[in-house]
């Protein structure tokens, strides 16, 4: 499958740098790695040592972690999955995720010619702000379906979509009888799209990471759940 992937010649500018002296190399290589960032899963939480050392009177520390985040960084963009070009005409599937620390989530689509065949078109991350690290486990939930429909608006409104993400967070969100505050804002925006919630049941921990960090050339993923790698030009599960 053909798709969307990286110039390798950045690739190589990224590998290029040495240590990051200041906050204006840092940001000198977040702009460009940042550049890539819907192609490595978890961008923001990896890249969070070094954005912390651009805020506004951050003491600048290069440390364990600074030197870790620049590496995974740099290996991310070597193992960058190929994205599959999106199909206007093909609904959308998105997949939300929250953790302790930041939210991610996955575009896809399912093939027009094999309709069991999915392909990631684009991933995004976001770090928590610490007030959103207060949230209980549902509103995390909640707050990864609302920040990636709004990531994606530019191919979701409009159009019918699948949302796969905790059926038990969304359905507090769209059924709560008074919507007031935080829950109440929420369930008013996604009343501005057309969308039904299913939940990956039948993927297992292993088959959601291998979505989460897929090649579109390498991996299969079918609608029961099944995930089906190219071994010598041949798909086994």
């Amino acid at each position: 499958t053909k798709g969307l992937s990286v110039d390798e010649r950045k690739v190589e500018a990224v590998h290029a740098y040495g240590e990051l002296r200041n906050t204006t190399h840092i940001r000198q290589f977040m702009g460009l790695a940042g550049y890539y960032s819907r192609f490595i899963q978890g961008y923001q939480q990896l890249a969070r040592p070094l954005v912390e050392l651009t805020k506004k009177n951050a003491k600048f520390v290069w440390g364990k972690a600074q030197e870790k985040a620049m590496q995974w960084i740099k290996d991310a963009l070597t193992t960058a999955p190929v994205l599959a070009y999106p199909n206007m005409k093909t609904p959308f599937s998105l997949t939300t995720d929250a953790s302790d620390i930041g939210l991610g989530a996955i575009l896809s689509q399912f093939d027009i010619e094999e309709e069991d065949v999915e392909y990631v078109v684009q991933y995004a991350s976001k770090a928590l702000s610490p007030a959103e690290r207060n949230y209980n486990t549902t509103h995390r939930e909640g707050l990864a379906v609302i920040w990636g429909t709004k990531k994606f608006e530019r191919y979701l409104r409009g159009r019918e979509f699948i949302i796969y993400t905790d059926h038990s967070a969304l359905t507090s969100i769209l059924t709560v009888k008074e919507p007031r505050g935080r829950v109440g804002r929420w369930a008013m925006l996604l009343q501005e799209y057309n969308f039904k919630t299913k939940r990956r049941s039948a993927m297992d921990p292993i088959q959601l990471e291998a979505l989460k960090n897929s090649n579109a050339s390498e991996y299969r993923f079918l609608r029961d759940g099944t995930v089906l790698k190219r071994l010598n030009d041949k798909w086994k599960r």
